[in-house]
């Protein structure tokens, strides 16, 4: 799916210290269930504060097996991560916010869209 890497997102998750993708919901519904639709997602759910500019609140969250990230020319392949639900669309093509962590190291050879 459709990421945007934003250099302004730090949310991690608060116990762990890990960093946070948010994904919107419908959308990851969709990889993980499969077309059956399957209403169950994974288990060991937290919820992890955020805050915008304009918003605040909570987000569920799970900690995937492993989460693959995929831009140009590169994998990044972590299960040092948590994956936040967004219950909104974000608007236009992307899907995900990718707090810049997840990939490791310097941004200035990254594609600033990624398939996660």
């Amino acid at each position: 799916m459709p990421a945007l890497i934003d250099t302004g997102c730090a949310l991690t998750e608060p116990f762990s210290g890990l960093p946070v993708a948010i994904v919107q919901e419908n959308a990851l519904r969709q990889v993980i269930c499969g077309s059956e639709g399957a209403q169950t997602l994974p288990p060991g759910w937290r919820l992890v504060r955020y805050r915008t500019i304009t918003d605040g609140g909570m987000l569920r969250a799970f900690r995937p097996t492993e989460l693959v990230i995929e831009t140009k020319g590169r994998v990044v392949r972590t299960s040092d991560a948590y994956v936040a639900l967004l219950p909104a669309s974000l608007g236009g093509r992307a899907k995900a916010v990718l707090n810049p962590a997840l990939l490791e190291s310097d941004l200035s050879d990254l594609d600033e869209r990624v398939s996660l």
